[in-house]
């Protein structure tokens, strides 16, 4: 009677076992999937709005636009009454470095 139960324990066993496996690899590519998806999205956003060409865009983490903070980045940015095209000299304006012309 034990060698059945053994028996059956060892047979259901290796029929989980591969299900065990397949369970974990998909946790496993669904963790890895969910970040990387967060950053193109964030990425696309990027790319749609013209806040990065923008005079006072910012590229600090706390306020990205002192001016409208509430649109920047958001698909709404598109019609910014407030958007100034950025010169390549006013770029650098922010990032610690001077541009062209500046001593």
């Amino acid at each position: 009677m034990e060698r059945l139960v053994l028996e059956v324990l060892l047979a259901i066993g290796v029929a989980l076992c591969p299900l065990g496996i397949v369970v974990l690899l998909i946790w496993f590519v669904v963790s890895v999937a969910i970040p990387i998806n967060r950053r193109l999205t964030r990425l696309r956003r990027l790319r749609t709005s013209p806040c990065d060409r923008c005079l006072y865009f910012n590229r600090d983490d706390e306020l990205h636009c002192a001016v409208q903070p509430y649109l920047v980045l958001t698909k709404h940015a598109r019609d910014c009454r407030d958007f100034e095209r950025a010169s390549q000299s006013s770029r650098t304006w922010g990032t610690g470095r001077r541009g062209k012309g500046h001593t």
